[in-house]
């Protein structure tokens, strides 16, 4: 009985799983806010549009995640001030910025680190450009779950305005 137990266990657990890829987005997918991933996501055009998490479970094409970041990011001048002034180093280095547009998961599959995938490969992407010096997000001032994640991969608040925490990491 008791290897019965055990085989049942694990056997559900691995009817469980759920087969994440992480990808550039493609012209077929599809999201739950299709028009979200139209608008944010569009074909990979040498840059780096949109990088996206598919549940192969769900299907070859079924985006239950994404995020589109733009770099090199012109960085609006004030906002260039304020991140300039939490950079560590020298403030007046030469460098480029990028931002994050768009960063979304499905509600059902959040807090299975998707997300934090997500974000790690566009951290990686600044990591690997040259002089590049940070990137920016502004984050809805009542999303503490994206603070939460923001702040656990070194994002600091640059200023707040009336909705939105504007947040950098360094490079």
């Amino acid at each position: 009985m008791k290897y019965f137990n055990y085989c049942f266990f694990i056997l559900s657990g691995l009817v469980e799983s759920k087969r994440i890829i992480y990808r550039s987005c493609e012209k077929r997918d599809t999201f739950y806010k299709q028009s979200a991933l139209k608008l944010y996501c569009q074909e990979d055009t040498g840059g780096i549009p949109c990088y996206v998490a598919v549940d192969l479970d769900a299907g070859p094409n079924a985006v239950v995640g994404f995020i589109t970041i733009t770099i090199p990011y012109d960085i609006p001048e004030l906002e260039e001030s304020d991140v300039r002034k939490m950079m560590p180093g020298d403030k007046k280095r030469k460098g480029i910025f990028g931002t994050i547009e768009c960063f979304e998961v499905y509600p059902d599959y959040r807090g299975q680190g998707i997300g934090a995938e997500l974000l790690q490969n566009s951290i990686n992407h600044g990591t690997t450009t040259p002089n590049f010096l940070a990137m920016t997000v502004h984050v809805l001032r009542k999303d503490a779950r994206a603070m939460g994640l923001y702040k656990r991969y070194d994002f600091v608040e640059v200023f707040k305005d009336e909705n939105y925490f504007h947040l950098a990491r360094y490079y």
